[in-house]
């Protein structure tokens, strides 16, 4: 049977988190330098992953997302994850989540395999101020990678940028004309309190409406693309004229999306949850170390399913704060 919560909609779509360990420190999304991260026996194996994988699949499950964390610091999550999870009978796609500063020593190997593709977060093209967000260097690298996977030809290629009033708003218009040249999908996100919640304010939120005003003015009128299979998920899409890539808007704060919402969410720790921003979660690590059978673990599915909320609430200020750092969500 399909897997379907308490607001009627379908699961299909699993975001896993293997690791909390990432070699960036954005400011969005890790409280300080100072990070404790989970000792490795806390982590989910990557066994247990893939059986979680097996149970949910014959239920829905097709789509699959390797998180962080930086997925690729985990010592051979290519070839004991991301390609085992592609053999799984039901899993149509899986892609990976990652900041590329490591990612050109894997694209290849990746596209070979038939992996679908790459979210990549790059919140600047400046140096310095790529620095400044980040709190590393690895520009280039970054720079490098996206170059790397657009050669290779990969299905879906999308850039997340997270846009922060008098930080980074300015680049906009730059990342946006990078759909003029290169078939990917530019995605705008707006800034949300999660991570590193004491920064979060909505002086900083840039709402998805000004950032198409902006393309607009400079670049052109934007075209909505309906109807269009990669748009599944938050995203709303709208394409440049003559753009070969489309511009999407996250906008989870001006213009929430959570009646559509089709995903569930793995932490590294192995707490599975409904919600980004809901800290409603089962603790399945517990139960795989436990000695669970197959039916334990469905049923620990179905109450995390049970507690999915119907919408997150940043508006209306009753949002949890959030017992994970973004890092050991998953994004």
């Amino acid at each position: 049977m399909p897997l379907i919560d308490p607001f009627g909609r379908q699961i299909t779509y699993l975001r896993v988190s293997v690791t909390d360990r990432c070699n960036l420190r954005c400011v969005y999304c890790t409280p300080s330098e100072i990070v404790e991260f989970a000792e490795r026996a806390k982590l989910l194996s990557y066994e247990e992953i893939l059986r979680l994988l097996k149970i949910m699949a014959p239920e829905g499950v097709r789509k699959v997302r390797i998180t962080g964390g930086e997925p690729l610091v985990r010592r051979d999550v290519v070839e004991q994850l991301a390609i085992p999870a592609m053999q799984i009978p039901g899993i149509e796609e899986v892609y990976i989540s990652t900041n590329a500063t490591l990612l050109e020593r894997y694209a290849v190997q990746l596209r070979e395999t038939g992996l679908r593709g790459f979210n990549i977060s790059l919140d600047s093209m400046n140096p310095e101020t790529f620095k400044l967000l980040s709190r590393r260097d690895g520009l280039d690298e970054i720079l490098r990678a996206i170059q790397l996977v657009l050669d290779l030809k990969f299905p879906s290629v999308k850039l997340n940028m997270v846009v922060m009033k008098d930080i980074n708003d300015h680049e906009v218009v730059d990342f946006a004309r990078l759909t003029q040249k290169h078939d990917l999908a530019m995605r705008f996100i707006e800034y949300m309190p999660i991570g590193n919640v004491e920064q979060w304010g909505r002086h900083r939120v840039v709402p998805s409406a000004d950032i198409r005003a902006r393309i607009e003015r400079e670049l052109g009128p934007l075209e909505r693309i309906e109807n269009d299979s990669a748009t599944a998920g938050p995203a709303r899409y709208w394409r440049l004229p003559d753009a070969p890539g489309k511009i999407g808007c996250i906008s989870a704060v001006t213009e929430e999306f959570c009646a559509g919402c089709n995903r569930m969410r793995l932490t590294s720790d192995g707490k599975l949850r409904g919600c980004l921003i809901s800290n409603g979660e089962v603790d399945l690590r517990s139960a795989f170390r436990a000695g669970a059978s197959d039916e334990d673990i469905h049923e620990l599915v179905l109450t995390a399913l049970r507690n999915k909320p119907e919408q997150h609430h940043i508006n209306d200020g009753q949002y949890a704060t959030p017992t994970y750092s973004m890092m050991q969500l998953g994004g």
